[in-house]
């Protein structure tokens, strides 16, 4: 296999119209797992857990939110520059992440561990969705190509 002195000769070029789909299955995945997180207190029975739920509700959108940023910049390139922007959006929805759950924990007084827990779905969720929509983008290219 040789390498390539410019990448973007041999760039993937992404399908257009992936930044609205991918938008639309971040949001939903964000409201399934707030959908199915208050479904799981209102079932406990727990009504102290709404505090934490809603800290973990606003630290995973804004994760999440802010990870959007880098995949939209990936979308509206090749797939290389997606890959790279994957990275780059995984990392620092975990790092807002974390450091909303340290503010979380030390400058708004909310209890750790279910502030933690809770935030664990959403982190995933986001995860999830993202991940799967690499993949599913990833074949179309790869069944695009193999067409032409």
């Amino acid at each position: 296999m040789e390498i390539s002195a410019s990448p973007k000769r041999d760039a993937i070029v992404l399908p257009s119209g992936s930044v609205m789909p991918f938008c639309a299955a971040m949001i939903v995945a964000l409201l399934v797992t707030a959908g199915l997180t208050a479904a799981t207190i209102l079932l406990l029975d727990r009504p102290s857990l709404w505090r934490p739920m809603s800290a973990a509700l606003v630290i995973g959108t804004l994760a999440s939110a802010a990870s959007i940023a880098p995949m939209i910049w990936g979308l509206s390139r090749s797939m290389h520059e997606l890959t790279t922007a994957a990275m780059i959006s995984m990392g620092l929805r975990l790092l807002i992440t974390a450091g909303g759950l340290l503010l979380a924990i030390r400058g708004g007084h909310f209890p750790a561990l279910p502030v933690g827990v809770m935030l664990m779905p959403f982190y995933f969720a986001a995860l999830i969705t993202e991940c799967a929509f690499l993949v599913r983008l990833m074949r179309s290219v790869r069944e695009a190509r193999k067409e032409s």
